[in-house]
């Protein structure tokens, strides 16, 4: 089975890879991130780093929306802004999918939600793109729910906005059967794309032999799409029953000394010396800890196998943080970008 599914790889990772009929060299497309901290207050090499990639809008995420007790539709999470973005801001908003599950009807929510949003930027100074982005991990259960609300949304946005709404790999895929949102864009979000529970080695994260079995060379979305990825890692932490406990994030320092986690294999180590976490809760010994990691050879791959796909010239990154900007060097970010050069008209 593990052969099958390595050929299956290569294959469609080699079709994709191959620049399609009518496809041309285009200029490297444009490069942002997302930032989805509560608190806008980035450090001195995210601006640096900001500035050496010449990004031209910033992904924010303005606030999430959640249930009440009584199933109606509340913001939370509402972004704070201690500095001024240097640039056009896109508002991100996260949308819980109980929020079309228990309250289908959505009624007023569309305007609510879009005038909240006017109001944090004229309130921050904030100057916005001409473009609000729904990030919803919507269902068959909940689809058409979103669809109608999505439809009321990009009615009510001033002239010349656009609407995004993300996409998971199975969406990507299975357009035909699921649905395609009635957005003006979409945006793929590939990673996060494997099972963070199940013990053992892994990488939930990101994994090209994942993203083959989504890979159909040659079929194009309906809508023109962004894609984003990750350049984040986390620790995902079991117990001596390989029960799941919970992330780590940022990974301890004390997973790089085999005198405190012995590696076992597989990104693995086994706790052989107990050591509190940034969180405050213990790692205990027989505990079981798997690194997961956006490698940068994933992401060359990944990138390479979405490109024929991806037929829109954004590539937004996962996300803007000081200890993540200082682990990517813009030359390396630059490398992946060079993946989607090649589109098909």
């Amino acid at each position: 089975m593990k052969a099958i599914i390595a050929g299956l790889w290569i294959l469609a990772a080699s079709l994709a890879a191959a620049p399609a009929a009518g496809a041309s060299e285009g200029d490297r497309p444009e490069i942002s991130f997302y930032h989805w901290r509560t608190v806008y207050d980035p450090g001195p090499e995210s601006a640096k780093r900001l500035e050496q990639l010449a990004v031209r809008r910033l992904y924010l995420r303005f606030f999430e929306v959640t249930v009440d007790g009584e199933g109606h539709p509340v913001p939370q999470a509402t972004a704070v802004f201690r500095q001024k973005p240097a640039v056009p801001v896109v508002p991100v908003i996260f949308m819980e999918n109980r929020v079309f599950s228990q309250h289908p009807k959505t009624g007023e929510l569309a305007g609510k939600l879009l005038k909240r949003v006017m109001d944090m930027a004229e309130q921050n100074g904030v100057e916005l793109a001409p473009e609000l982005h729904l990030d919803c991990d919507w269902t068959h259960s909940t689809r058409k729910a979103f669809f109608e609300f999505v439809d009321d949304l990009k009615s009510r946005l001033p002239k010349d906005w656009e609407l995004a709404a993300t996409l998971r790999l199975d969406q990507y895929r299975n357009y035909q059967a699921i649905g395609v949102p009635p957005a003006h864009r979409g945006v793929l979000m590939a990673y996060n794309m494997g099972s963070i529970k199940r013990p053992g080695p892994g990488n939930s994260i990101i994994d090209p032999m994942v993203v083959a079995r989504y890979v159909t060379p040659g079929r194009r979305y309906p809508l023109p799409l962004d894609l984003a990825l990750p350049i984040f890692s986390w620790v995902v932490v079991f117990d001596e029953y390989d029960r799941y406990q919970g992330l780590l994030s940022p990974v301890p320092a004390q997973l790089a000394s085999p005198d405190s986690c012995l590696p076992i294999g597989g990104g693995m180590c086994v706790v052989v010396k107990p050591f509190p976490t940034a969180g405050g809760w213990p790692l205990l010994e027989g505990w079981r800890l798997r690194l997961e990691e956006s490698s940068h050879d994933d992401l060359l791959e990944v990138a390479k196998m979405l490109r024929v796909g991806v037929s829109s010239r954004r590539l937004i990154f996962y996300h803007l943080d000081e200890s993540l900007i200082l682990d990517r060097s813009g030359a390396d970010l630059e490398k992946i970008a060079d993946q989607l050069t090649v589109i098909q008209k």
